[in-house]
């Protein structure tokens, strides 16, 4: 199987089967601390180590993981940076402290792929609904049933495992 993680405050983490059926979808979980809303590291780490080591405590469920590479981007204040940076090393830790095998993998990448012959005056993350829409007909990635859109960090994770599990299969 094939995870795929958007790293962020608001991302997820997407568990693909080889055919790209969704096995498992995780939205990153967060706590509050005063004011502010950090990474629930004991839950993000919870979640990891029950894919890792899969069902039966034997054979891992998580054959691959993809994880976006991120940086700062111009414009981002270092708080923001900083944030983001903690989140995602954070994220990198636990899948090696799980002893998960993982790609770093750019958003440009795999958004080439998913993007292709889409106008780039479209928000990119309205992009990848597009793409997620085109690639998983009827499949709810709302966070709650309350929502009206796709959870965005569910989407770029699960086209993220798909780049990985197409990516995967011609290696």
């Amino acid at each position: 199987m094939i995870l795929g993680v958007d790293a962020g405050l608001d991302g997820a983490a997407v568990l693909i089967d080889s055919g790209g059926a969704i096995v498992d979808k995780f939205i990153m979980p967060t706590i509050k601390v005063k004011t502010k809303r950090i990474l629930d590291l004991r839950e993000l780490s919870k979640w990891v180590y029950s894919k890792g080591m899969g069902a039966d405590f034997r054979e891992p469920e998580i054959k691959m993981c993809y994880l976006e590479s991120v940086h700062s981007l111009p414009g981002n204040g270092s708080v923001s940076s900083f944030k983001f940076g903690y989140v995602f090393g954070a994220t990198e830790m636990c899948l090696a402290a799980h002893s998960i095998p993982y790609t770093l993998v750019t958003p440009k990448t795999w958004q080439k792929k998913y993007h292709q012959g889409m106008s780039k005056d479209i928000d990119p993350k309205k992009r990848s609904i597009l793409a997620f829409n085109r690639l998983y007909p009827g499949v709810d990635l709302r966070a709650s049933d309350r929502c009206k859109l796709p959870h965005s960090g569910l989407v770029d994770a699960l086209l993220i495992a798909e780049y990985g599990r197409l990516h995967n299969s011609t290696n």
